[in-house]
């Protein structure tokens, strides 16, 4: 399981965590992407990595090796 770090832009808690506006946290991939979409966290740069990055990177590597 991985984890992310994300700044809170808005307090939130729920049954397994409890954040407050402008707190930075280390916290599971699932859980921060949903807080991210919720638009109550934000990613702190380069802690999340996008799928879409992660797909052009295999494809430049793949390029590469040919």
């Amino acid at each position: 399981m991985s984890t992310v770090k994300v700044k809170i832009t808005k307090s939130i808690s729920g049954v397994r965590y409890d954040f407050t506006q402008g707190q930075e946290a280390e916290i599971d991939e699932a859980i921060a992407r949903e807080l991210i979409e919720a638009g109550v966290a934000e990613a702190i740069e380069g802690s999340l990595k996008d799928e879409t990055s992660k797909d052009e990177t295999k494809a430049t590597s793949a390029k590469k090796k040919k």
